[in-house]
């Protein structure tokens, strides 16, 4: 019985190791990738659109250096849900998720005419961080 305890707390502590050390290389790895993008940000706007002029290739630019964050969170969030659904919690997250994207679309409706093609950035931010906020509340009350 003890050591039926004592195998289980060991199996515990080294799944608690083996995600940690999966956050952590995802997060070193996307900062890399989002570093990369970022300081070669105005080259990859030319590469996407060779044609246009530099007033929208440094738009591109500054909407790309605007959305490498996003990588890092949407990263988050598949590992997160990952966790969710390997312990059977399946609809809390993808609900969030259709919300979150109807959050999005009636946000750049209304924000359009105020901040123009930043409103997709503004949109894009407010429903990824909903969802992340979600499914790390799932996480943490899955954890207790």
């Amino acid at each position: 019985m003890f050591e039926s305890v004592i195998t289980f707390f060991i199996l515990f502590n080294s799944t608690l190791i083996s995600s940690n050390s999966l956050f952590f290389l995802v997060m070193v790895v996307s900062c890399f990738v989002g570093s990369i993008l970022f300081i070669f940000s105005h080259q990859l706007a030319y590469f996407l659109d060779a044609s246009a002029s530099k007033e929208k290739v440094s738009l591109l630019a500054t909407l790309i250096q605007f959305m490498i964050p996003t990588l890092l969170i949407n990263q988050l969030i598949a590992l997160g849900i990952s966790i969710l659904n390997a312990n059977d919690e399946y609809y809390m997250p993808e609900l969030m998720s259709v919300v979150a994207s109807l959050l999005s679309l009636i946000l750049i409706f209304v924000l359009t005419p105020y901040w123009g093609i930043y409103s997709l950035v503004g949109s894009q931010y407010v429903s990824v961080l909903l969802v992340l906020s979600t499914v790390f509340y799932a996480l943490y009350r899955d954890w207790e």
